[in-house]
Protein backbone atom coordinates (compact mmCIF):
# COMPACT_ATOMS: atom_id res chain seq x y z
CA UNK A 1 0.00 0.00 0.00
CA UNK A 2 1.22 3.59 -1.25
CA UNK A 3 0.80 5.88 2.24
CA UNK A 4 1.78 8.95 0.23
CA UNK A 5 -1.64 8.50 -2.18
CA UNK A 6 -3.98 7.74 0.80
CA UNK A 7 -6.23 9.93 2.43
CA UNK A 8 -6.26 12.18 5.03
CA UNK A 9 -8.80 9.99 6.97
CA UNK A 10 -6.71 6.70 6.26
CA UNK A 11 -3.43 8.98 7.72
CA UNK A 12 -4.95 9.50 11.30
CA UNK A 13 -6.06 6.44 11.32
CA UNK A 14 -2.83 5.11 11.18
CA UNK A 15 -1.55 7.83 13.63
CA UNK A 16 -4.20 6.68 16.42
CA UNK A 17 -3.50 2.91 15.58
CA UNK A 18 0.60 3.78 15.83
CA UNK A 19 -0.51 5.38 19.03
CA UNK A 20 -2.61 2.91 20.33
CA UNK A 21 0.00 -0.25 19.58
CA UNK A 22 3.00 2.26 21.32
CA UNK A 23 1.14 2.39 24.55
CA UNK A 24 -0.28 -1.14 24.53
CA UNK A 25 3.38 -2.16 24.23
CA UNK A 26 4.94 -0.54 26.89
CA UNK A 27 2.03 -1.80 29.10
CA UNK A 28 2.32 -5.12 28.32
CA UNK A 29 6.06 -5.08 29.42
CA UNK A 30 5.35 -3.70 32.59
CA UNK A 31 2.67 -5.89 32.92
CA UNK A 32 4.80 -8.94 31.78
CA UNK A 33 7.73 -7.65 34.03
CA UNK A 34 5.76 -7.66 37.10
CA UNK A 35 3.81 -10.88 36.28
CA UNK A 36 7.56 -12.32 35.81
CA UNK A 37 8.20 -10.73 39.40
CA UNK A 38 5.18 -12.50 40.75
CA UNK A 39 6.07 -15.72 38.30
CA UNK A 40 9.53 -15.55 39.95
CA UNK A 41 8.66 -15.68 43.53
CA UNK A 42 6.15 -18.03 42.78
CA UNK A 43 8.67 -19.77 41.47
CA UNK A 44 11.36 -19.65 44.26
CA UNK A 45 7.94 -20.71 46.47
CA UNK A 46 7.76 -23.74 44.57
CA UNK A 47 11.69 -24.29 44.44
CA UNK A 48 11.58 -24.03 48.59
CA UNK A 49 8.46 -26.44 49.01
CA UNK A 50 9.73 -28.74 46.24
CA UNK A 51 13.30 -29.21 48.09
CA UNK A 52 11.46 -29.46 51.53
CA UNK A 53 9.31 -32.10 50.07
CA UNK A 54 12.46 -33.92 48.20
CA UNK A 55 13.82 -34.12 52.10
CA UNK A 56 10.40 -35.38 53.38
CA UNK A 57 10.55 -37.75 50.13
CA UNK A 58 13.96 -38.85 51.19
CA UNK A 59 12.90 -39.41 54.92
CA UNK A 60 9.82 -41.24 54.35
CA UNK A 61 12.31 -43.36 51.63
CA UNK A 62 14.63 -44.19 54.10
CA UNK A 63 12.59 -45.17 57.34
CA UNK A 64 10.44 -47.49 54.40
CA UNK A 65 13.79 -48.97 53.54
CA UNK A 66 14.72 -48.64 56.89
CA UNK A 67 11.93 -50.80 57.77
CA UNK A 68 12.22 -53.15 55.51
CA UNK A 69 15.46 -54.12 55.57
CA UNK A 70 14.34 -54.94 59.46
CA UNK A 71 11.54 -57.22 57.68
CA UNK A 72 13.61 -58.88 54.93
CA UNK A 73 16.34 -61.52 55.60
CA UNK A 74 19.66 -59.04 55.53
CA UNK A 75 21.36 -60.26 52.39
CA UNK A 76 24.95 -57.94 51.66
CA UNK A 77 23.71 -56.36 55.09
CA UNK A 78 26.87 -54.17 55.14
CA UNK A 79 26.02 -52.76 51.94
CA UNK A 80 22.70 -51.59 53.00
CA UNK A 81 23.62 -50.13 56.27
CA UNK A 82 26.04 -48.07 53.91
CA UNK A 83 23.55 -46.66 51.96
CA UNK A 84 21.62 -45.80 54.61
CA UNK A 85 24.71 -43.47 56.05
CA UNK A 86 25.40 -42.02 53.09
CA UNK A 87 22.11 -40.52 52.73
CA UNK A 88 22.26 -37.84 55.83
CA UNK A 89 19.26 -36.45 56.65
CA UNK A 90 18.80 -32.62 57.56
CA UNK A 91 18.85 -30.81 60.51
CA UNK A 92 15.22 -30.48 61.24
CA UNK A 93 14.57 -34.04 60.62
CA UNK A 94 17.29 -36.21 62.10
CA UNK A 95 15.90 -34.78 65.87
CA UNK A 96 13.03 -36.41 64.34
CA UNK A 97 13.85 -39.80 63.41
CA UNK A 98 17.11 -40.36 64.78
CA UNK A 99 17.13 -39.20 68.70
CA UNK A 100 17.17 -41.98 71.10
CA UNK A 101 16.04 -41.60 74.25
CA UNK A 102 18.04 -42.45 77.38
CA UNK A 103 16.98 -45.31 79.78
CA UNK A 104 15.33 -44.60 82.78
CA UNK A 105 16.17 -46.90 85.28
CA UNK A 106 13.48 -47.78 88.23
CA UNK A 107 14.89 -48.40 91.63
CA UNK A 108 14.05 -51.75 92.58
CA UNK A 109 12.78 -52.57 96.06
CA UNK A 110 15.53 -54.45 98.57
CA UNK A 111 17.98 -53.32 96.00
CA UNK A 112 20.77 -52.37 98.05
CA UNK A 113 23.09 -50.07 97.02
CA UNK A 114 22.24 -48.57 93.49
CA UNK A 115 24.87 -49.15 91.08
CA UNK A 116 23.38 -45.81 89.01
CA UNK A 117 22.37 -43.71 91.85
CA UNK A 118 25.41 -40.84 92.37
CA UNK A 119 25.82 -39.75 96.04
CA UNK A 120 26.16 -36.16 96.58
CA UNK A 121 26.65 -33.86 99.65
CA UNK A 122 23.38 -34.69 100.85
CA UNK A 123 21.34 -37.78 101.73
CA UNK A 124 18.05 -38.26 103.54
CA UNK A 125 17.21 -41.24 105.26
CA UNK A 126 14.26 -43.26 106.80
CA UNK A 127 13.57 -46.22 108.39
CA UNK A 128 10.36 -48.51 109.02
CA UNK A 129 10.48 -50.68 112.08
CA UNK A 130 8.43 -53.94 113.62
CA UNK A 131 7.59 -54.93 116.97
CA UNK A 132 9.74 -57.15 119.01
CA UNK A 133 8.98 -58.53 122.49
CA UNK A 134 6.40 -59.17 125.19
CA UNK A 135 5.79 -55.66 124.38
CA UNK A 136 5.81 -54.36 120.46
CA UNK A 137 4.03 -51.14 121.15
CA UNK A 138 6.93 -50.28 122.61
CA UNK A 139 9.95 -52.22 121.53
CA UNK A 140 10.93 -51.67 118.14
CA UNK A 141 13.46 -53.27 115.52
CA UNK A 142 14.73 -52.46 112.17
CA UNK A 143 13.00 -54.10 109.05
CA UNK A 144 13.75 -51.29 106.34
CA UNK A 145 16.16 -48.77 105.63
CA UNK A 146 16.32 -46.66 102.68
CA UNK A 147 18.19 -43.76 101.49
CA UNK A 148 17.84 -41.43 98.92
CA UNK A 149 20.40 -38.59 97.27
CA UNK A 150 19.59 -34.40 96.97
CA UNK A 151 17.44 -35.39 93.70
CA UNK A 152 15.48 -37.84 95.64
CA UNK A 153 17.06 -40.86 93.70
CA UNK A 154 17.18 -44.06 95.71
CA UNK A 155 20.35 -44.79 96.67
CA UNK A 156 20.19 -47.81 99.03
CA UNK A 157 17.07 -49.75 99.81
CA UNK A 158 17.24 -52.83 102.03
CA UNK A 159 15.23 -55.05 104.08
CA UNK A 160 16.52 -56.40 107.62
CA UNK A 161 16.54 -59.33 109.28
CA UNK A 162 15.68 -58.06 112.83
CA UNK A 163 17.42 -60.16 115.75
CA UNK A 164 14.61 -60.96 118.01
CA UNK A 165 11.39 -62.66 117.51
CA UNK A 166 8.91 -60.02 115.75
CA UNK A 167 5.30 -60.47 117.74
CA UNK A 168 3.89 -57.33 115.77
CA UNK A 169 4.91 -56.71 111.90
CA UNK A 170 2.69 -53.87 112.24
CA UNK A 171 2.24 -54.11 108.06
CA UNK A 172 -0.75 -51.48 107.69
CA UNK A 173 1.81 -48.98 109.31
CA UNK A 174 5.49 -50.04 108.39
CA UNK A 175 4.61 -52.46 104.91
CA UNK A 176 6.18 -54.85 106.22
CA UNK A 177 5.22 -58.66 105.91
CA UNK A 178 7.10 -61.73 106.88
CA UNK A 179 7.35 -62.18 103.09
CA UNK A 180 10.10 -59.70 102.64
CA UNK A 181 12.46 -61.48 105.29
CA UNK A 182 13.53 -64.07 102.69
CA UNK A 183 15.54 -62.04 101.23
CA UNK A 184 16.52 -59.49 103.80
CA UNK A 185 20.10 -58.46 105.06
CA UNK A 186 21.78 -59.28 108.28
CA UNK A 187 21.82 -56.04 110.89
CA UNK A 188 25.52 -56.38 110.33
CA UNK A 189 25.68 -56.23 106.84
CA UNK A 190 23.12 -53.26 106.58
CA UNK A 191 24.95 -51.41 109.40
CA UNK A 192 28.30 -51.30 107.24
CA UNK A 193 26.58 -50.11 103.75
CA UNK A 194 24.50 -47.26 105.34
CA UNK A 195 28.24 -46.30 107.32
CA UNK A 196 29.93 -46.40 104.30
CA UNK A 197 27.09 -44.36 102.40
CA UNK A 198 26.69 -41.91 105.70
CA UNK A 199 30.36 -41.20 106.09
CA UNK A 200 31.16 -37.80 105.74
CA UNK A 201 28.20 -36.15 104.09
CA UNK A 202 24.97 -34.41 106.04
CA UNK A 203 21.99 -36.55 106.60
CA UNK A 204 18.48 -35.06 106.22
CA UNK A 205 15.54 -36.88 107.91
CA UNK A 206 12.91 -36.96 110.58
CA UNK A 207 13.44 -37.23 113.60
CA UNK A 208 16.78 -38.95 113.02
CA UNK A 209 17.53 -39.96 116.52
CA UNK A 210 15.26 -43.24 116.55
CA UNK A 211 16.83 -44.08 113.39
CA UNK A 212 20.17 -44.13 114.45
CA UNK A 213 19.82 -45.61 117.41
CA UNK A 214 17.66 -48.41 115.66
CA UNK A 215 20.74 -49.03 113.30
CA UNK A 216 23.27 -48.48 116.45
CA UNK A 217 25.13 -46.15 114.22
CA UNK A 218 25.76 -42.37 115.37
CA UNK A 219 26.70 -39.32 113.18
CA UNK A 220 28.13 -35.72 113.94
CA UNK A 221 25.53 -32.76 114.99
CA UNK A 222 27.06 -30.76 112.82
CA UNK A 223 26.22 -32.67 109.77
CA UNK A 224 22.46 -33.39 110.89
CA UNK A 225 19.26 -31.74 109.54
CA UNK A 226 16.19 -32.90 111.00
CA UNK A 227 12.94 -31.69 109.62
CA UNK A 228 11.68 -32.34 113.04
CA UNK A 229 12.94 -29.79 115.10
CA UNK A 230 13.59 -26.66 112.20
CA UNK A 231 11.17 -24.20 113.88
CA UNK A 232 9.31 -22.68 110.87
CA UNK A 233 8.13 -26.46 110.86
CA UNK A 234 7.72 -26.80 114.45
CA UNK A 235 5.13 -23.60 114.19
CA UNK A 236 2.63 -26.24 113.03
CA UNK A 237 2.80 -28.38 115.84
CA UNK A 238 2.34 -25.36 118.79
CA UNK A 239 6.09 -25.67 119.05
CA UNK A 240 6.38 -29.74 119.20
CA UNK A 241 7.23 -32.28 116.89
CA UNK A 242 5.63 -32.15 114.08
CA UNK A 243 4.04 -35.44 111.95
CA UNK A 244 6.02 -35.87 108.49
CA UNK A 245 2.91 -36.18 106.90
CA UNK A 246 1.45 -33.05 108.14
CA UNK A 247 4.89 -31.10 106.73
CA UNK A 248 4.00 -33.18 103.52
CA UNK A 249 0.76 -32.04 103.04
CA UNK A 250 1.15 -28.57 104.18
CA UNK A 251 4.30 -27.12 102.65
CA UNK A 252 4.65 -29.72 99.72
CA UNK A 253 1.08 -30.63 98.84
CA UNK A 254 1.75 -34.38 99.02
CA UNK A 255 -0.64 -36.84 100.48
CA UNK A 256 1.85 -39.47 102.26
CA UNK A 257 1.49 -42.25 104.22
CA UNK A 258 -2.20 -42.75 103.47
CA UNK A 259 -1.98 -46.69 104.11
CA UNK A 260 1.02 -48.68 104.86
CA UNK A 261 4.29 -46.57 105.12
CA UNK A 262 7.21 -46.30 102.52
CA UNK A 263 10.48 -45.71 103.93
CA UNK A 264 11.22 -44.47 100.29
CA UNK A 265 8.90 -42.14 99.37
CA UNK A 266 9.57 -40.47 103.04
CA UNK A 267 12.92 -40.25 102.55
CA UNK A 268 12.20 -38.15 99.64
CA UNK A 269 9.70 -35.89 101.78
CA UNK A 270 11.91 -34.93 103.97
CA UNK A 271 14.37 -33.81 101.36
CA UNK A 272 12.23 -31.88 99.46
CA UNK A 273 11.14 -30.24 103.23
CA UNK A 274 15.27 -29.47 103.69
CA UNK A 275 15.33 -28.07 99.90
CA UNK A 276 12.32 -25.95 100.02
CA UNK A 277 13.67 -23.94 103.11
CA UNK A 278 17.60 -25.21 102.98
CA UNK A 279 18.59 -21.55 103.50
CA UNK A 280 16.86 -21.33 106.59
CA UNK A 281 17.98 -24.69 107.84
CA UNK A 282 21.42 -23.53 107.31
CA UNK A 283 21.13 -20.18 109.17
CA UNK A 284 19.32 -22.04 112.37
CA UNK A 285 22.24 -24.30 112.18
CA UNK A 286 25.11 -21.66 111.81
CA UNK A 287 23.40 -20.48 115.39
CA UNK A 288 24.17 -23.70 117.01
CA UNK A 289 27.31 -24.91 115.13
CA UNK A 290 29.46 -21.95 113.94
CA UNK A 291 31.96 -22.22 111.00
CA UNK A 292 35.22 -23.48 112.57
CA UNK A 293 38.12 -21.48 111.68
CA UNK A 294 41.42 -23.56 111.38
CA UNK A 295 44.98 -21.89 112.38
CA UNK A 296 47.71 -23.54 110.52
CA UNK A 297 50.58 -23.71 112.50
CA UNK A 298 54.06 -23.52 111.89
CA UNK A 299 56.08 -26.81 111.49
CA UNK A 300 58.89 -25.55 113.97
CA UNK A 301 56.52 -25.13 116.86
CA UNK A 302 54.98 -28.53 116.87
CA UNK A 303 58.56 -30.45 116.84
CA UNK A 304 59.14 -28.22 120.04
CA UNK A 305 55.38 -29.06 121.06
CA UNK A 306 55.99 -32.80 120.43
CA UNK A 307 59.24 -32.52 122.47
CA UNK A 308 58.18 -31.02 125.40
CA UNK A 309 54.76 -33.53 125.64
CA UNK A 310 54.93 -36.41 128.14
CA UNK A 311 52.43 -38.63 129.31
CA UNK A 312 49.44 -37.39 131.01
CA UNK A 313 49.10 -38.52 134.47
CA UNK A 314 46.02 -39.06 136.70
CA UNK A 315 45.50 -39.34 140.03
CA UNK A 316 42.22 -41.04 141.97
CA UNK A 317 41.05 -39.90 144.76
CA UNK A 318 37.72 -40.39 147.06
CA UNK A 319 35.04 -38.41 146.20
CA UNK A 320 33.90 -36.66 149.42
CA UNK A 321 30.42 -35.08 149.82
CA UNK A 322 29.39 -35.95 146.07
CA UNK A 323 26.47 -34.89 144.37
CA UNK A 324 25.30 -38.31 143.14
CA UNK A 325 24.42 -40.32 146.87
CA UNK A 326 22.06 -42.96 144.46
CA UNK A 327 25.58 -45.07 143.88
CA UNK A 328 26.47 -47.85 146.14
CA UNK A 329 30.23 -48.37 146.52
CA UNK A 330 29.90 -51.71 145.11
CA UNK A 331 28.59 -51.94 141.81
CA UNK A 332 28.50 -53.97 138.65
CA UNK A 333 30.09 -53.10 135.11
CA UNK A 334 28.35 -54.19 132.00
CA UNK A 335 29.79 -53.54 128.27
CA UNK A 336 27.24 -53.80 126.07
CA UNK A 337 27.37 -54.36 122.32
CA UNK A 338 25.73 -50.69 121.51
CA UNK A 339 26.36 -47.27 121.66
CA UNK A 340 24.09 -45.20 124.41
CA UNK A 341 24.11 -41.49 123.62
CA UNK A 342 24.45 -40.54 127.01
CA UNK A 343 27.12 -39.98 129.49
CA UNK A 344 26.36 -39.60 133.31
CA UNK A 345 24.07 -41.24 136.23
CA UNK A 346 20.59 -42.47 135.65
CA UNK A 347 17.81 -42.57 137.82
CA UNK A 348 15.75 -45.49 136.81
CA UNK A 349 18.21 -47.98 135.68
CA UNK A 350 16.34 -51.11 136.51
CA UNK A 351 13.29 -49.80 133.99
CA UNK A 352 15.23 -50.21 131.07
CA UNK A 353 17.76 -53.17 132.40
CA UNK A 354 17.72 -56.40 134.80
CA UNK A 355 19.58 -59.24 134.35
CA UNK A 356 18.67 -62.38 135.21
CA UNK A 357 21.45 -64.90 135.72
CA UNK A 358 21.34 -68.76 134.46
CA UNK A 359 20.22 -71.12 136.41
CA UNK A 360 22.49 -73.92 135.96
CA UNK A 361 25.74 -71.46 135.79
CA UNK A 362 25.10 -68.15 137.73
CA UNK A 363 28.40 -66.58 135.44
CA UNK A 364 26.37 -66.28 132.25
CA UNK A 365 23.00 -64.05 132.15
CA UNK A 366 20.28 -62.80 130.43
CA UNK A 367 18.46 -59.39 129.66
CA UNK A 368 16.70 -57.35 127.24
CA UNK A 369 17.83 -53.94 126.08
CA UNK A 370 15.17 -52.01 123.66
CA UNK A 371 13.63 -55.37 122.82
CA UNK A 372 16.56 -57.09 121.82
CA UNK A 373 17.85 -60.37 123.36
CA UNK A 374 21.64 -60.23 125.33
CA UNK A 375 23.66 -62.84 126.39
CA UNK A 376 26.55 -62.10 128.74
CA UNK A 377 29.40 -64.15 130.66
CA UNK A 378 31.24 -62.45 133.85
CA UNK A 379 34.55 -61.88 134.35
CA UNK A 380 36.02 -61.44 137.61
CA UNK A 381 39.04 -58.94 138.48
CA UNK A 382 41.92 -60.94 139.42
CA UNK A 383 42.79 -60.76 142.94
CA UNK A 384 45.41 -58.06 144.32
CA UNK A 385 43.21 -55.43 141.68
CA UNK A 386 39.86 -53.14 141.99
CA UNK A 387 37.92 -52.33 139.31
CA UNK A 388 36.85 -48.10 140.12
CA UNK A 389 34.30 -46.09 138.56
CA UNK A 390 35.83 -42.48 138.04
CA UNK A 391 34.64 -39.13 136.94
CA UNK A 392 37.21 -36.70 135.53
CA UNK A 393 37.85 -32.93 137.35
CA UNK A 394 39.69 -30.20 136.22
CA UNK A 395 41.64 -30.21 139.73
CA UNK A 396 45.49 -30.47 139.70
CA UNK A 397 47.48 -31.91 141.96
CA UNK A 398 51.01 -29.39 142.84
CA UNK A 399 54.36 -30.52 141.45
CA UNK A 400 56.56 -31.09 143.65
CA UNK A 401 59.79 -28.99 143.30
CA UNK A 402 62.78 -31.50 143.76
CA UNK A 403 66.47 -29.52 143.48
CA UNK A 404 67.18 -26.37 141.31
CA UNK A 405 65.73 -26.13 138.20
CA UNK A 406 68.49 -24.79 135.54
CA UNK A 407 66.14 -24.18 132.72
CA UNK A 408 67.18 -26.40 130.75
CA UNK A 409 64.17 -29.28 132.25
CA UNK A 410 61.42 -29.90 130.06
CA UNK A 411 57.99 -28.67 131.51
CA UNK A 412 56.04 -30.91 132.99
CA UNK A 413 52.94 -31.97 132.30
CA UNK A 414 50.05 -31.56 135.40
CA UNK A 415 48.47 -34.49 137.28
CA UNK A 416 44.91 -34.31 137.45
CA UNK A 417 42.64 -36.03 139.75
CA UNK A 418 39.86 -38.46 139.47
CA UNK A 419 37.23 -38.46 141.47
CA UNK A 420 35.99 -42.05 142.93
CA UNK A 421 32.72 -43.10 142.45
CA UNK A 422 32.19 -46.61 143.36
CA UNK A 423 34.10 -49.93 142.87
CA UNK A 424 33.54 -53.18 141.34
CA UNK A 425 34.76 -56.64 141.61
CA UNK A 426 33.64 -58.36 138.41
CA UNK A 427 32.13 -57.03 134.70
CA UNK A 428 29.93 -58.25 132.40
CA UNK A 429 30.48 -59.09 128.70
CA UNK A 430 27.38 -58.73 126.68
CA UNK A 431 26.64 -60.00 123.16
CA UNK A 432 23.58 -60.62 120.98
CA UNK A 433 21.66 -63.24 121.79
CA UNK A 434 24.95 -65.13 121.92
CA UNK A 435 27.75 -65.30 125.02
CA UNK A 436 30.97 -63.68 124.33
CA UNK A 437 33.48 -66.60 123.87
CA UNK A 438 36.31 -67.05 126.23
CA UNK A 439 38.14 -65.31 123.46
CA UNK A 440 36.75 -62.51 122.83
CA UNK A 441 38.83 -59.04 123.57
CA UNK A 442 36.94 -57.56 126.23
CA UNK A 443 37.15 -60.67 127.65
CA UNK A 444 40.65 -61.69 127.87
CA UNK A 445 41.07 -57.43 127.68
CA UNK A 446 41.62 -57.08 131.70
CA UNK A 447 43.56 -60.55 132.00
CA UNK A 448 45.98 -59.27 129.86
CA UNK A 449 46.41 -55.80 130.74
CA UNK A 450 46.71 -57.46 134.63
CA UNK A 451 49.86 -58.93 132.87
CA UNK A 452 51.42 -56.17 131.04
CA UNK A 453 51.13 -54.16 134.61
CA UNK A 454 52.79 -56.76 136.45
CA UNK A 455 55.10 -57.02 133.98
CA UNK A 456 56.19 -53.21 134.19
CA UNK A 457 56.06 -53.10 137.73
CA UNK A 458 58.39 -56.17 138.67
CA UNK A 459 60.70 -55.03 136.21
CA UNK A 460 60.67 -51.68 137.87
CA UNK A 461 61.16 -52.87 141.16
CA UNK A 462 64.39 -54.93 140.12
CA UNK A 463 65.52 -52.19 138.72
CA UNK A 464 65.02 -50.47 142.13
CA UNK A 465 66.96 -53.13 143.54
CA UNK A 466 69.92 -53.32 141.38
CA UNK A 467 70.58 -49.80 141.77
CA UNK A 468 70.30 -49.87 145.77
Amino acid sequence: MDVKNLSSNWKKLQETLKKNTVSGATSTTKRKTSDRESQNGVVKKRKTETIEGKTRLEQTRILKKRKRMADEPSNGGDGAHETVAENPLSRKSSTTSIAARPEVKIAKVNEGRSPTAELGKYVAMDCEMVGVGPNPDHDSALARVSIVNFNGEQVYDSFVRPKEMVTDWRTHVSGIAPKHMVEARVLEQVQKDVAQVLEGRILVGHALRNDLDALLLGHPKRDVRDTSKHPPYRKIAGGGSPRLKVLASEFLGLDIQSGAHSSVEDARATMLLYRRDKDEFEREHLKKWPVRVVVEKERGDDEQKKKKKKKKKTHIQRSSGSEDTNLSDNVTANILPCRIHHDGPVESVRQYWKAVPDEQDKNLQTAHFRGRKLRGRRVAIPEGYEGVVALPTDRVIPPTQSGVNDGNDEAVEPVKVLEKQATFNDYVVWGHELIPAADDSFVKGVEEWVKFAEAMHCQSSGENKSSA
